[in-house]
């Protein structure tokens, strides 16, 4: 058996020497959003790809190959180092003012190439951050790409959608002169497109800008990656193309406007398709192609943006018949197309289903190149390249890892088996068509897939906690086989268990660079991402938030509790009552963020729309919890029952402090009729209330069913707590036509509530928060349980 052993071991050995004796070229082109059905060799019949299609007839296309993030920045990290992301608790996409998210010490893709004799390049989209503490875009943005293992680099600094709109070339931004610096806080001269955002976040550096034209984007890199290939003397060399393309917004050159059947996403996909033949081309012409081995894939799957939403009503397919979408754990979000050409090598017009990932990359060019990885680096990655040349007897995986948006959601794959974690995709959950971040159960019922946990766009009461899928007979993943296979899901909870995420400092921003002019740079707390008005409130970090509907304020705590737990407060008077601060910076500390909006006093239900642009906004742009705890006093009361009756599913636990839970008895004092109350301090609010309904007089007022005594019966089904705290002196809501009644129907509708009255008048916040603090922790355990 030893002797077999070891002339199978010299076999392998042989093989990979033999490969790295003939120093192959690689050329590695990673698209951007690239969903497995935007391809024509994977299905797609509303654009057309002979490019790519090609690399198929003449190589190798796989069926079952991942991304292992369904996130951008985070699947690029896995692409080049070989580790799962989540092991850094990197997990989001990074922007304008974050270092660089790979440590110089490890081993990369690049460095393994380089160290191999390879001359090396990176041409375009970066994404993983600049400097030590963060990029400094006036002066030398190192450590970068060449501290990687890169000998050359060319490109856009952080994505197409996002600032800085300019190109870097290895340290430094192309263009910039030092008498037009970049500032921030000042809107930068570039051009306006839909889908393009932050172009208020940093200006100045005119020259550098003008250079950076939205539509020439995909050619500017293509002619770099041309002339770098041209410019190879005798060494082999390793060129990573990471396109723009087709990340949003969608802004192909002219010549391809128009010649798709499903709009500019597909447009732009034509242009990723001329940009792999340009290559291809290259690559023949200077008679290296047939020593050239071509991996073609994507960082993720395709993202149901706008433009996105656009192409599918035109009828394509982005994923094919894939559940999900970008940003989620269902197969959308991350299986992608994987096409290997090397001729004479790989057999040409093949297709395997051996399952993959990107992060096996750096693991299969050690193999490919004879070089070893360090003890402890590339660790996820596995040596595929005997899948991409032959036909393994057996898999070469025994699982894989798969990360969406939110670690809550993290997924393992094993055999045929794939188990995500909790409810839903983990990724992108805006309920409206049109929405940039349209996702989760409402974008799949309108997308028209079939889920067994997901009724009319919500997820179903009754639904498991967590997800099963056999892949082999349910590659769409319509049903949830979680209750009936409790033994595997038994064993893949445990083997997720053994890759929980180590914790590590989010990297720490540096001062902002030297600019002449502009408005003071406005730096981001350590574990939070919130560009804005920063102010110092007792001790925290208080943010003004601007939303699609207007602004927030966001209490931050040091360092968020896991899962991003928050409390909504409805706070128009917040700030200028300190007994309210006792609870809430208690929850503070605990690693809540709480979140304050005033002025929604009347309830009406066209208010909700701000409240419902602040929910997406923190939920999916900064990972907040899916389910948040809500406070109200007094008249706003109306407007968080208003808002948790629309939006059960949303809502953990509901706080009232002194609330206004009846109109009827509402603190206009006398002259409101039928209510005893003797506060006639807020006879305008009465009447404002009136103006908001339409309603003509105080009759038609009293009887109208808007009351939150009114909207309960939503509240008592989804199982939601409350806790309402009066005062036993108050003569403006008086306990027994408030507080008194609200008890009484909510647990005649079987609901949850307790009643806590102090000897106190009309005032807020309690002597001893205590209370509150166990009541809005004990019911986060709530969420944990349904969820």
């Amino acid at each position: 058996m030893k002797y077999y052993m070891l002339i199978l071991s010299t076999l392998v050995l042989f093989a990979g020497n033999a490969f790295a004796a003939e120093k192959p070229n690689v050329v590695l082109i990673f698209a951007d959003d690239l969903g497995y059905g935007d391809v024509g060799c994977y299905g797609a019949t509303k654009v057309k790809t002979p490019g790519i299609d090609k690399l198929a007839v003449e190589g190798r296309r796989f069926t079952d190959a991942h991304s292992a993030s369904a996130v951008c920045t985070p699947s690029r990290y896995a692409l080049l180092t070989g580790e799962y992301p989540h092991r850094r608790n990197l997990s989001k996409p990074v922007f304008l003012k974050t270092g660089l998210v790979i440590d110089t010490k490890q081993q990369t893709a690049a460095s393994v190439m380089k160290d191999a004799g390879y001359d090396t390049a990176c041409i375009g989209k970066w994404h993983l951050g600049f400097g030590d503490r963060a990029p400094d875009w006036n002066g030398e943005l190192k450590p970068g790409p060449l501290e990687c293992g890169f000998d050359y680099y060319y490109g856009v600094p952080v994505v197409n959608s996002h600032p800085p709109f300019v190109y870097v070339e290895n340290h430094k931004v192309v263009g910039l002169v030092p008498d037009d610096p970049f500032v921030f806080g000042k809107k930068a001269k570039t051009r306006e497109f839909f889908e393009k955002m932050g172009v208020n976040q940093i200006g100045g550096a005119d020259a550098a800008h003008a250079l950076y034209d939205d539509e020439a984007v995909g050619t500017t890199l293509t002619e770099k990656a041309v002339d770098w290939i041209k410019n190879r003397g005798k060494n082999p060399f390793f060129l990573y193309l990471a396109t723009t393309n087709i990340h949003h917004p969608f802004t192909p050159a002219p010549r391809f406007k128009g010649t798709s059947k499903c709009g500019p996403y597909g447009d732009f996909i034509h242009e990723l398709d001329w940009i792999v033949a340009e290559v291809m081309k290259t690559l023949e012409a200077q008679g290296v192609a047939d020593n050239t081995l071509v991996i073609f894939t994507s960082d993720n799957g395709g993202m149901f943006n706008v433009g996105g939403q656009n192409a599918w009503d035109a009828g394509h397919r982005l994923n094919g018949e894939l559940l999900g979408f970008k940003f989620g754990a269902w197969e959308g979000g991350h299986r992608v197309p994987f096409i290997a050409r090397w001729p004479e090598k790989i057999e040409a017009g093949s297709v395997s289903d051996e399952l993959i990932s990107n992060i096996d990359m750096i693991a299969t060019f050690a193999a490919l190149t004879g070089m070893q990885l360090k003890n402890g680096h590339g660790r996820d990655s596995v040596n595929v390249l005997s899948a991409l040349t032959g036909n393994p007897s057996k898999p070469l995986r025994d699982h894989i890892v798969l990360a969406p948006s939110r670690q809550s959601h993290l997924a393992v794959r094993k055999g045929k088996w794939m188990y995500i974690g909790a409810q839903g995709s983990g990724g992108f959950t805006a309920a409206k068509r049109g929405a940039h971040a349209f996702g989760g159960p409402a974008a799949i019922t309108y997308a028209g897939y079939q889920n067994n946990d997901i009724e009319n766009g919500k997820i179903k009461k009754d639904a498991p906690p967590a997800q099963l899928y056999d892949l082999v007979a349910d590659v769409s993943q319509t049903t949830n086989l979680y209750n009936e296979y409790p033994e595997v899901v038994k064993e893949m909870q445990a083997l997720l268990e053994t890759y929980k995420p180590v914790r590590t400092a989010t990297p720490k921003l540096a001062p902002r660079p030297a600019a002449k002019t502009g408005p003071k740079n406005v730096e981001i707390p350590v574990g939070n991402a919130f560009p804005g008005e920063k102010t110092d409130f007792k001790g925290f970090d208080l943010y003004k938030v601007k939303t699609a509907k207007g602004y927030l304020s966001v209490v931050c705590p040091k360092e968020a509790a896991p899962g991003k737990p928050w409390m909504w407060r409805s706070g128009m008077f917040w700030k200028a009552i300190p007994k309210f601060h006792d609870a809430d910076l208690k929850l503070v500390e605990q690693g809540y963020h709480v979140v304050l909006s005033a002025g929604h006093v009347y309830g009406h239900p066209k208010g909700n729309a701000g409240i419902d642009a602040a929910y997406d906004l923190l939920t999916t742009e900064y990972g907040f919890s899916k389910r948040c705890s809500m406070a109200s006093m007094s008249r706003e009361t109306n407007a968080l029952f208003r808002w948790a009756a629309t939006h059960p599913e949303r809502v953990e636990s509901i706080y009232v402090d002194n609330g206004v839970l009846n109109l009827r008895s509402w603190p206009g004092g006398a002259q409101v009729p039928g209510s005893s109350s003797k506060f006639k301090g807020h006879l305008p609010s009465w009447e404002g209330l009136k103006k908001a309904y339409g309603f003509t007089s105080d009759e038609e007022a009293l009887a109208a069913k808007i009351s939150p005594i009114d909207l309960l019966e939503p509240l008592a089904k989804a199982g939601v707590p409350i806790l309402t705290v009066c005062g036993s002196k108050d003569d403006c809501c008086i306990y027994e036509e408030q507080d008194a009644i609200l008890e009484q129907r909510y647990k005649a509708l079987g609901g949850d509530i307790t009643v806590i009255i102090e000897n106190k008048g009309h005032s807020h916040g309690m002597n001893d928060p205590t209370p509150v603090i166990e009541f809005i922790r004990k019911n986060k355990n709530r969420t944990d349980k349904n969820q």
